[in-house]
């Protein structure tokens, strides 16, 4: 009994002693996530030269966690010159840097811990994702290509890897580093949704259809990869499929301005105006300044017979634009606009005086269109036929007919036209002739 007490009292000897243990209460303090005073305590003891390793390590740890980086890096620093394992110190001392932002001297310290243990992988996954952020590819690629080989069951190296041979133009493993990622991680919905970017911007149409189905059985519902392929059925030309896809998207309650323009835009492909435009508008009230969907919703409106808002938008279009071809083209559309404008005026005008005003607008239109982009052809078409319909004009029109003929690509036109065409020409000249032209 009495040896039972002896050992009961040098137990909570041993234990009062190591509670009185100042590093041991810094460990403590550490632990619990009392940073302040973990970092005060060691300053004390600093301060009564004490000049252990837990001392300087756990300080710098402490003002790390505080975002204290300048301050922690010097007191790793110093925490190396006591270090019996300086691995753990010198990678600390890495993110310290990093975070101060530091990359160059981070670099170095990595490299200097990986010179002692070259199977770390912490560190060069600080390396890989460094070069990454100054967008040095290269280096990224090395780095990551040794972490694949390393752990081969960690998906991010293989999907970071994947976007960085993406980026330094390197296609060819680019698809399988991704689906090696959603292999091992098949939540990884980044790494699928880049997966299917990288298709479309290489044009693999079919394919991106095949992993959009795929990965839609395993994410029923998902709106990025629902947008994806609706996108890409768009740009396949299938318009009445991506309508219907698109329609399902803005159902499931998605109205972004990505939906917004390419819903609009396949609308508008589709012939249904009133909803092109409809959506169309919704996108440029908040992008007013993408020229292309200006000239589009300048068109719906054209064909829903909203000609001054057609107008409008055809104006604000020719205020963006600087390309001469496409200048030409916006002044041949108004000048549409004006001339349907006119008929439609002219229904309800017996005076047909607004008519005759919205067809002289129509013509000048028309004759700045040709100044602007003379090399184009259609613009002689839309000239002649405009002559012979509107203005009756039998000489100006096979002027601007026969000049058509001589500057379009017969083999780009279609069989019928042209055998419209030169049979205008021949009636023209006749009426000509016949009139003494």
């Amino acid at each position: 009994m009495r040896t039972l007490a002896i050992i009961w009292l040098c137990f909570i000897s041993i234990a009062a002693t190591e509670a009185q243990n100042p590093v041991n209460k810094l460990v403590e303090l550490y632990g619990k996530g009392n940073f302040i005073q973990t970092i005060s305590l060691s300053e004390a003891m600093i301060q009564k030269k004490e000049t252990t390793f837990e001392i300087f390590y756990y300080k710098g740890l402490a003002e790390q966690a505080l975002s204290k980086f300048k301050e922690a890096t010097e007191t790793f620093t110093v925490s190396l010159t006591f270090a019996k394992d300086s691995v753990p110190v010198l990678f600390s001392l890495g993110t310290c840097q990093e975070s101060a932002g530091n990359d160059e001297a981070a670099i170095k310290t990595y490299q200097l811990l990986l010179g002692i243990d070259s199977a770390y992988n912490p560190a060069k996954a600080r390396l890989a994702s460094i070069y990454k952020s100054q967008r040095d590819y290269f280096k990224a690629m090395e780095w990551y290509g040794q972490l694949v080989k390393s752990d081969t069951t960690n998906g991010y190296f293989y999907s970071q890897l994947a976007w960085c041979c993406s980026k330094f133009g390197l296609f060819e493993p680019v698809v399988p580093y991704y689906l090696k990622a959603i292999e091992l991680n098949p939540n990884d919905l980044r790494s699928i949704t880049e997966l299917i970017s990288e298709l479309v911007d290489h044009k693999y149409y079919e394919d991106v259809q095949y992993y959009c189905d795929s990965f839609l059985v395993l994410f029923p519902g998902n709106l990025k990869i629902l947008k994806q392929q609706a996108y890409v059925t768009a740009l396949e030309g299938k318009t009445l499929d991506a309508v219907r896809q698109f329609r399902y998207i803005s159902q499931l309650g998605d109205s972004s301005m990505f939906t917004c323009k390419y819903y609009g835009q396949s609308l508008y492909n589709n012939g249904q105006f009133p909803e092109a435009i409809f959506w169309l508008d919704k996108y440029l009230k908040n992008q007013p300044d993408d020229t292309k969907n200006q000239f589009i919703m300048g068109l719906a409106c054209q064909k829903d017979y909203q000609y001054e808002k057609s107008l409008e938008h055809f104006d604000i279009t020719l205020k963006q634009v600087f390309d001469p071809e496409l200048i030409a083209r916006i002044y041949t559309e108004t000048g549409t606009t004006f001339s349907k404008f006119a008929d439609y005026t002219g229904f309800r005008d017996s005076t047909k005086t607004k008519a005759d005003l919205l067809n002289k607008k129509a013509l000048e239109n028309y004759l700045a269109a040709e100044s602007i982009h003379p090399q184009g052809a259609e613009i002689y078409k839309t000239l002649g036929v405009y002559y012979k319909d509107k203005l009756k004009d039998a000489k100006i029109a096979l002027y601007y007919l026969e000049k058509y003929r001589q500057k379009v690509n017969h083999q780009k036109l279609d069989e019928y036209e042209l055998i419209w065409l030169d049979k205008e020409i021949g009636r023209l000249k006749e009426e000509v002739h016949f009139i003494g032209g």
